[in-house]
């Protein structure tokens, strides 16, 4: 395996996580992906040539090392066999590894639900300005799921003390082994293993492994015969040449544990200053006991108080594989059992443990139980000690457990909760920053669900809410970018709201605000996340006048949106951008049309088509040739309303083309509206041109597409 870290840092005493992917993918998605999460943090990126061969024991050993999965969700590896799919996604299913899918590629939830599970997955390709960011959402899932380097720092200041395990490389399986019958006895629950487990081929001897013996009153010897092999340059390995011979200088215990039976006399030439008899057979439980418990006597331990953050922290320790070996099934006992005894980190750990199947089975239920727990004993330490750091804890709980309710779809206990964390917050004092901002979330949140519920005068209610609060937030902290972004999100959903009711001249205003927002914030420093909202808005500020006929405003609004979006395409080229120009090509040439400018419309609408082309060539998602699908349908109708028949038949058949593509990829309503509509658009073109049989045969589908639809909209009302 090869390896990627910050600044190309050893990967020692870091995170490990295993990048996987199917083979066409790693060229596209692998630097992106890796960059973003090193970004976030601090960890150890593993990974493998796509296309080399491996050893499928070596490699499983390998794979239970690792602390979490991410793979980038395509349609390719969705669908043809591949290893990261059929092996080290069904390896990580299997043994309970947190998995991080990363949505690369638009309109493949649904169909990475039926073959993977109902699982967490970040998404890349969301083109909603007003939802979290991507960045937002990988953040939040890795400081969830790994271990970060200040709480790995306090799980090593838990430990009473530590043994320095020396062994070959090619002997790690051994090693692994002596690791779990050393703790296999309780009195060395708590006695860390410092073991060089990804010491890279031909890295020197280095200030980690001098800190670990200065650290380690207690040297254990992995003997195998490898030890007495000499390396591939014909001089001393490294353990006889290096480790051992520093541990004896140095005074250590040494603990010899024979895994195989070795030459005891070639062992005491070869390493001096070893008691041939003290060797320990790892297989008599009893006499590994007795020598354990020898030696452990013989230095003094760290004396610290066993409470039950102590326990908690050693169950991390044994999750994270942090200083001894990976041991899920003593994680889970210690950390449930803290979580039991009421330490709110334990239990928001459990909780998270069960929501993304880390080394438990994920199961929704359980989050959803020990989420409620956490609330409530939030609740009971702010009660006693109503600090603002303990109100934030209450009000994130509470947060957490909202949404998970939403995503299990029971809007109503979310929106429950969304109105005790309003009344929490609206006993607190309004200057007080985190009150406010959980006022905000909850307002929202209740604003989205009830626009969820379709109760359109509810959602538009508790939207003014949050925008009352976020004004007040952005007038007392008027720098705070992230809170003015806030503050234009939240305008931008309720025009928005305004829209779905059918009131566009209402929006109107709101909108216009939420841009003056966005236009500030982009003076103030801008970047690509200020401009994209700046041109999202615009969209919807367009749409309105559209709605209302004012061709003239519509047409501005989309022209800067078709500006903005085109420099962020020529800066980034990212698929985002792609599609984001896209969509207002499709504008501007429907603004043209409506215009009877003809001419434009079509130099638009292909613009449009050759980026459609690009991501479908790129992603070949169902969203993408439903985009593709319906700039077809624009260019087919402006050629046939200008009178090039000829032309209009040419985009005809391609919109039926990438409509039967639609149905192929997916047997849905929208595939079949999509296909009548095209059969229904080419109808007429193929008669005025003369080719009746023709006509017939696409009327005839056309109706054929339209019966299915009232059957399959039947079934779906029944």
């Amino acid at each position: 395996m090869k390896y990627k870290t910050r600044g190309m840092s050893s990967p020692n005493n870091k995170a490990r996580v295993y990048f996987t992917c199917h083979p066409d993918d790693f060229g596209k998605h692998f630097q992106r992906i890796t960059d973003d999460i090193l970004n976030e943090q601090n960890c150890a990126i593993w990974y493998m040539d796509p296309d080399e061969a491996i050893d499928e024991g070596s490699y499983y050993e390998e794979l239970e090392q690792m602390q979490l999965f991410v793979l980038p969700v395509t349609r390719a590896f969705l669908e043809t066999e591949n290893r990261a799919r059929n092996m080290d996604y069904a390896y990580a299913a299997e043994n309970h590894k947190p998995v991080l899918p990363v949505m690369v590629e638009s309109g493949l939830a649904a169909e990475f639900s039926r073959i993977c599970g109902d699982r967490h997955i970040v998404d890349q390709t969301s083109s909603d300005s007003t939802a979290r960011t991507y960045e937002e959402r990988l953040s939040e899932f890795l400081r969830t799921v790994l271990i970060g380097d200040e709480q790995a720092e306090k799980i090593r200041c838990a430990f009473d003390t530590y043994i320095f395990l020396s062994y070959r490389k090619k002997d790690r399986a051994y090693a692994n082994e002596l690791m779990k019958l050393i703790h296999k006895n309780d009195f060395c629950r708590d006695i860390a293993i410092w073991y060089d487990e990804f010491l890279i081929p031909g890295e020197s001897f280095n200030n980690a492994i001098r800190d670990a013996l200065t650290k380690s009153p207690l040297f254990a010897l992995n003997v195998t015969p490898s030890l007495l092999q000499y390396n591939d340059e014909g001089k001393p390995n490294y353990v006889m040449e290096t480790e051992f011979p520093m541990a004896v200088r140095s005074g250590k215990i040494i603990l010899p544990f024979e895994m195989v039976k070795t030459d005891r006399e070639k062992m005491a030439i070869s390493f001096k200053g070893l008691r041939i008899d003290s060797m320990i057979d790892p297989g008599n439980a009893a006499e590994m006991e007795r020598a354990l418990q020898n030696a452990i006597k013989a230095i003094a331990l760290s004396g610290k108080e066993k409470d039950t953050a102590h326990d908690f922290f050693i169950g991390l320790a044994y999750l994270g594989g942090i200083d001894v070996e990976i041991d899920t099934d003593r994680a889970l006992e210690l950390i449930t059992d803290a979580a039991r005894k009421g330490l709110p980190e334990a239990i928001e750990k459990l909780s998270d443990m069960y929501y993304y199947g880390d080394v438990v089975a994920l199961d929704r239920d359980k989050a959803l139980y020990w989420k409620r727990m956490l609330a409530d004993k939030r609740f009971s330490i702010w009660k006693e000690e109503p600090s603002d750091e303990n109100g934030t804890a209450y009000g994130r709980a509470l947060t957490r457990l909202a949404n998970l309710l939403l995503e299990m779809r029971q809007l109503e206990s979310s929106v429950d909760v969304c109105d005790q964390i309003a009344s929490f917050c609206v006993g607190m004092q309004h200057e007080k920053a985190w009150a406010m901002s959980a006022m905000s979330w909850a307002y929202n949140k209740k604003g989205e669900l009830y626009r969820l519920l379709g109760r359109y005068d509810e959602a538009e209610a508790y939207l003014s809410k949050d925008i009352e609060v976020l004004s007040q937030i952005v007038e007392v902290y008027p720098d705070d970018l992230a809170a003015r972004r806030k503050l234009g999100v939240a305008l931008n959903n309720a025009g928005r709201t305004k829209q779905l009711r059918g009131a566009p001249g209402e929006a109107v205003p709101v909108f216009r605000k939420a841009l003056t927002l966005f236009e500030s914030i982009d003076q103030s420093g801008s970047t690509i996340q200020s401009r994209r909202d700046i041109a999202a808005t615009l969209g919807y500020l367009g749409n309105c006048y559209y709605l209302d006929s004012d061709i003239g405003n519509a047409d501005a609004c989309y022209e800067r949106m078709y500006q903005i979006n085109k420099t962020i395409l020529a800066e980034t080229r990212t698929p985002e951008a792609k599609r984001d120009f896209a969509v207002s090509c499709s504008k501007k040439g429907l603004a043209a049309v409506m215009r009877e400018d003809l001419s434009a419309a079509i130099t638009f609408f292909l613009e449009d088509e050759a980026l459609c082309l690009e991501l479908t060539e790129m992603f070949g998602s169902f969203e993408s040739f439903q985009d593709l699908s319906t700039t077809y349908d624009y260019l087919r109708d402006a050629y046939e309303t200008l009178g090039d028949l000829g032309r209009a038949k040419e985009y005809g058949y391609r919109q039926v083309e990438s409509a039967k593509k639609l149905v192929s990829m997916r047997e849905g309503l929208e595939s079949k509206i999509a296909l009548r509509k095209a059969y229904a658009g080419l109808g007429p073109i193929l008669a005025n041109l003369g080719d009746l049989d023709q006509s017939a045969e696409a009327f005839d589908a056309a109706i054929t597409a339209g019966e299915e639809i009232i059957r399959q909209s039947s079934r779906v009302s029944d």
